[in-house]
């Protein structure tokens, strides 16, 4: 028997709480019905949403930024692929003087200017004169213009190096475009973990700070029947021993909270700098929200596979390339000259001038052998065997993770059907356990027994409701639709 001088203690340690007098029974039944009606507060206006969440990740995460960085490299590196073929000015001056004597004055300059299909225009105009000059470099006192074309008929007219770095440079902006999603979506995701294990923190931390003002309550009836010669003493030991369970739980809980907000903070930025999670925002009711019906049809166009078919679509470019240096190089080259700058009639009246003033030329170069070069096209075609491989092995990897979730979200809306029904059957229970103490028939170790199996239930389903979210995350995850 425990006297009743310790259960007088642990009444006055307990002296703060307000008494509430009378009828304790009856009020003590009338308490119990709050506890199933813990989940019907609406949704302040100041809570935190996912969508939210996104959106300033989007707009101020560093991981963001850098991502945004990569349309600007793309950008660049067209920039310097276009470039091979910009036109190209040169000048060249060469003068000598010895002992009084004008050896040789030589200017070139000219004009180059790439095209896309392999040719070449040259424009330019020359001077030269002096005693000693070499015969070759002989020139009219007004000097020669000249406008040429140069063009390459094996290796190099069917693609070169220039259009094959441009094209390369423009599958990179498709590439780093698809890059960029993978970054945003993986960014995405982790802080949807992250959000929905918060918002799980706060639904249990509601539920049991309402177990705790219950089981406060419960003491104040009881106690205060106690000194009124209304209940047993017994009784007041029972449920101050509710109340310290509960705020055990309530002080996990809120430790729960605070590891979740802080984790939650890690994707949380401002202006380049790292900020807390406001303490004004609330979590979302995790019973009041309604899931989206999630996609579960596989998605052909996923970032990762677009991801391994530009790198195949840069080495059939590059296979192009190759097998063009199997080609002997050919190169025909014809400049028209004229005095001057008349380069059409060349100072004549009598028509066009194209076979009387001219230099021309035919280069041409082959390796016999081609070691070199066979090499490399072979290494290009192992190297797209390997692609498509990688490619194939994606695709079932990314279709077996989908199955996956898919099975998780199946299994998932049963758990939580069930649980729902066993939330429904405890408070069922509970509440006829509250009418048989309220005529005498039952213990109050029983009610609270009750009344654990209840919040437990409650806090497995907040558990179950909250994966879902994460469920349907996944699912979009996995499909690279994140973004």
């Amino acid at each position: 028997m425990i006297r009743n001088d310790k259960i007088m203690n642990v009444i006055n340690k307990n002296s703060k709480l307000n008494t509430i007098a009378s009828d304790w029974r009856y009020k003590f039944g009338i308490l119990m019905v709050s506890i199933f009606h813990f989940f019907s507060l609406s949704a302040q206006d100041s809570t935190f949403s996912q969508t939210e969440l996104f959106n300033s990740i989007k707009e101020n995460h560093p991981v963001g930024e850098r991502a945004n960085l990569l349309d600007r490299t793309a950008t660049e590196n067209v920039k310097i692929a276009r470039a091979g073929f910009d036109p190209n000015v040169s000048a060249d001056w060469e003068n000598k003087q010895f002992s009084d004597k004008r050896y040789y004055n030589i200017w070139r300059n000219q004009v180059n200017l790439p095209t896309w299909y392999g040719l070449e225009v040259t424009a330019g105009y020359d001077l030269a004169d002096g005693e000693y000059l070499n015969s070759e470099n002989y020139l009219p006192k007004e000097g020669v213009g000249y406008l040429g074309l140069s063009a390459n008929l094996l290796q190099g007219l069917v693609i070169d190096e220039r259009r094959t770095n441009l094209r390369l440079a423009n599958i990179g902006v498709n590439a780093l475009a698809v890059q960029k999603q993978l970054i945003i979506n993986d960014l995405l995701y982790n802080s949807g973990k992250a959000y929905w294990d918060w918002v799980f923190a706060n639904n249990q931390l509601a539920t049991y700070q309402r177990a705790l003002d219950l089981a406060q309550q419960r003491f104040e009836i009881i106690r205060q029947n106690y000194r009124n010669g209304e209940a047993a003493g017994i009784d007041t030991l029972k449920a101050i021993l509710q109340v310290q369970t509960r705020q055990i739980e309530l002080n996990e809980a809120a430790n729960e909270v605070q590891n979740a907000a802080v984790r939650l903070s890690d994707f949380l930025w401002e202006n380049g700098n790292p900020q807390p999670l406001n303490n004004n925002f609330t979590a979302p009711k995790l019973r009041e929200l309604t899931p989206t019906i999630p996609n579960t049809i596989f998605n052909p166009a996923h970032p990762e596979l677009q991801k391994v078919e530009f790198k195949l679509t840069s080495l059939q470019v590059e296979e192009r390339m190759k097998r063009e240096k199997l080609k002997p190089k050919l190169k025909v080259k014809y400049n028209l000259l004229g005095q001057e700058f008349d380069i059409i009639n060349n100072g004549q009246n009598d028509g066009v001038v194209i076979a009387q003033n001219y230099k021309a030329g035919v280069q041409f170069e082959m390796n016999p052998i081609l070691r070199s070069e066979r090499a490399n096209l072979e290494l290009n075609k192992i190297k797209q065997e390997q692609t498509n491989l990688e490619l194939s092995n994606k695709r079932l990897n990314l279709q077996n993770k989908l199955n996956a979730y898919i099975n998780d979200y199946n299994n998932i809306q049963q758990q939580i059907a069930i649980t729902k029904s066993m939330v429904s059957n405890y408070e069922a229970l509970l509440a006829g356990e509250v009418d048989k103490f309220n005529v005498g028939e039952s213990d109050l170790f029983i009610v609270n027994t009750r009344e654990t199996q209840l919040v437990d239930a409650e806090v497995k389903l907040l558990k179950l409701l909250a994966k879902e979210q994460k469920i349907l995350l996944a699912l979009q995850w996995v499909n690279g639709l994140l973004n």
